[in-house]
């Protein structure tokens, strides 16, 4: 079995001006893990954290419990263009850490770039929606290659957010012209980052790297 993680970056609002603090981009990726590699994906991910950031989560000593303590894109992209070199230094060599680590468990990426026209609509429900639906139909195309199974975990929204992504892909998976993703088990599952180390590199993927 394969897990496709998938978060996003950015903000589903329009772009009024081109001063507007609105962010100009949205993105939204997903990380496919194979089962096998989960892990040692995992522990490798707390180990990286404690090395570059050895304060996350350790209050209990438990190393488990570093999975608690997240590291933040937007966090990441501050440290890059901050003044002090140490703090440069500890940004982009976790980044370089993490893009080695995704090398070595295999994991792949899929997502999507949407740039805002300025004054222009942006339907942020949309936009939302139809990401998922391609990184559905990216997944399926991979799992029927590999003749494996999948299942797609999101990171939680709103309950009504969530409910209605859900019931897109639902009325494709059910369809009466046929399942358009037969390999992939259920409709997308929501979790929250700090129990889900796919969640958080899915994060750091969007808005530390993407956006």
């Amino acid at each position: 079995m394969k897990i496709a993680y998938v978060d996003e970056a950015g903000c589903t609002g329009a772009l009024p001006s081109p001063t507007s603090a609105i962010q100009p981009v949205f993105v939204q990726a997903a990380v496919v893990v194979d089962q096998a590699e989960l892990r040692g994906l995992t522990l490798d991910f707390l180990r990286l954290k404690a090395r570059f950031f050895p304060s996350l989560g350790a209050g209990t000593g438990h190393f488990l419990d570093r999975v608690l303590g997240e590291v933040k894109g937007a966090d990441l992209r501050r440290q890059v263009c901050a003044p002090g070199r140490r703090l440069r230094r500890q940004a982009l060599g976790f980044l370089d850490s993490l893009v080695a680590l995704l090398e070595k468990r295999q994991v792949r990426i899929v997502g999507r770039i949407w740039i805002k026209g300025i004054a222009q609509p942006f339907n942020g429900r949309a936009v939302y929606t139809s990401s998922m639906q391609h990184t559905f139909r990216y997944f399926e195309h991979q799992l029927a290659e590999s003749h494996d199974v999948g299942l797609v975990v999101a990171d939680s929204r709103t309950k009504p957010q969530n409910a209605v992504v859900a019931h897109s892909i639902l009325t494709q998976k059910f369809a009466a012209a046929g399942d358009a993703y037969p390999h992939v088990v259920e409709m997308p599952v929501y979790g929250h980052s700090e129990n889900h180390v796919g969640l958080q590199v899915a994060e750091l993927l969007c808005s530390a790297l993407l956006l």
